[in-house]
């Protein structure tokens, strides 16, 4: 005789045994889903801000360098520099590192620096500097453009990759 309900069962059939085991590795897997989800997402966004900060910091670094100049002069060809008489300092990028007067002042493994100075808008006192960081890892991108008010110098150039100046 069949039995009807499950008034003296002493255990679970197969049948609720298999469909709580389906349900537990659904949740398993959306909750494993949604932690890989979490923890790409803060990778992302931490190299995103690493980039930013450390494009901001190259930023900071060559605005106070060149604030104060004496002379200053931009240019792209390491060929033909600008005649400079007695001591000064050359900033450019080599595309590992930030190098002043050949000197590494900001590298990291695995970032691509490039640097550009612009006179703004034909003003001679005025000079715009963008630096672009690129991660050769996770080919994010960042730049940074800051406007710097030359309160000794006139600009002698009008852009390159290259900066020459007397402090």
């Amino acid at each position: 005789m069949l039995k009807q309900g499950r008034c003296n069962d002493d255990g679970y059939s197969l049948l609720e045994v298999m469909t709580v085991l389906v349900l537990v590795g659904l949740v398993v897997g959306l909750a494993s889903g949604a932690f890989s989800f979490v923890v790409n997402a803060y990778s992302r966004g931490s190299e995103q801000a690493w980039l930013q900060q450390e494009a901001r910091a190259v930023a900071i670094f060559l605005e106070r360098e060149l604030v104060y100049s004496k002379r200053l002069a931009a240019y792209s060809s390491p060929e033909s520099p600008p005649e400079f008489q007695g001591s000064f300092l050359e900033t450019y990028s080599d595309g590992n590192a930030v190098l002043v007067d050949g000197q590494p002042i900001f590298s990291a493994d695995g970032m691509e620096y490039e640097l550009a100075f612009h006179s703004v808008s034909g003003s001679n006192s005025l000079l715009n500097i963008k630096v672009t960081i690129n991660s050769r890892k996770t080919q994010r991108t960042v730049s940074v453009s800051k406007t710097v008010r030359l309160l000794n110098a006139q600009l002698e150039g009008t852009s390159g990759d290259r900066v020459r100046y007397v402090k």
